[in-house]
C-alpha cells in the first residue's frame, strides 16, 4: 500500500502534509502546512491547522505525514 495514493481514505486524527498553497482568512497557508485530520466529505479533507481553524483541502492536495500512523489507521478501521 503505497502511502501516497490519494485514493486512500484518511481517517481522523491523521497527521498530513499539504502540497498546495492556499490562503484562507488572511492566513497563507504554504505548500508543507501540517494539519490533523478532523472530518471528510467525498473527495475533501477537513484538517485542523493550528493558528488558522479547520480548513478544507482536496483529498489529493494533500499527503499523510507519518507512513507507521497511516497503516495503523487504516487496519484499525478495517478491523
Amino acid at each position: 500500500m503505497p502511502i501516497a495514493d490519494p485514493t486512500l481514505p484518511l481517517p481522523h486524527g491523521t497527521d498530513v502534509v499539504t502540497s498546495i498553497e492556499q490562503v484562507v482568512s488572511g492566513h497563507t497557508l504554504a505548500v508543507g502546512t501540517v494539519g490533523r485530520v478532523v472530518g471528510s466529505a467525498g473527495e475533501h479533507v477537513d484538517l485542523q491547522v493550528l493558528g488558522v481553524g479547520v480548513v478544507r483541502y482536496r483529498r489529493a492536495d494533500v499527503q499523510p505525514f507519518r507512513a507507521g500512523q497511516l497503516r495503523y489507521a487504516v487496519a484499525r478501521e478495517a478491523a
